[in-house]
């Protein structure tokens, strides 16, 4: 799912993780509302960015309860950063909505094509 990929592509933009079989933890629930699919990706992958650089919160097993054209709900399954095995490496200060693009690839898949401000 494009919304479940978007969100791994900015912790491994920003991230050194250590995965080693930590568990997964129940995390918060984001409810997002914006003007089309969009704008939806853009405010959904800018909460990810948020939650990671500053709550220090890793979502790994987000689990979308709802997801329509214009709004999302979804808990943010995850786990905390751990200092002593995982560092910030960059920081993405927004995902911008500067010419996106959103759309088919060749073979059918979604497409998207973001611009970051670091």
């Amino acid at each position: 799912m494009l919304f479940d990929v978007g969100a791994r592509s900015i912790i491994e933009f920003s991230a050194q993780i250590t995965y080693s079989d930590r568990p997964v933890q129940t995390g918060p629930i984001a409810r997002i509302e914006s003007f089309d699919r969009v704008d939806l990706l853009i405010d959904w992958l800018n909460e990810v960015n948020y939650r990671l650089h500053v709550h220090r919160w890793v979502t790994r097993d987000p689990e979308f309860l709802s997801l329509g054209p214009d709004r999302l709900s979804c808990r943010m399954n995850g786990f905390s950063l751990d200092p002593s095995q995982d560092r910030l490496d960059r920081e993405i200060k927004a995902v911008t909505r500067h010419k996106p693009y959103l759309g088919r690839g060749k073979e059918g898949t979604w497409v998207t094509k973001l611009t970051l401000d670091l």
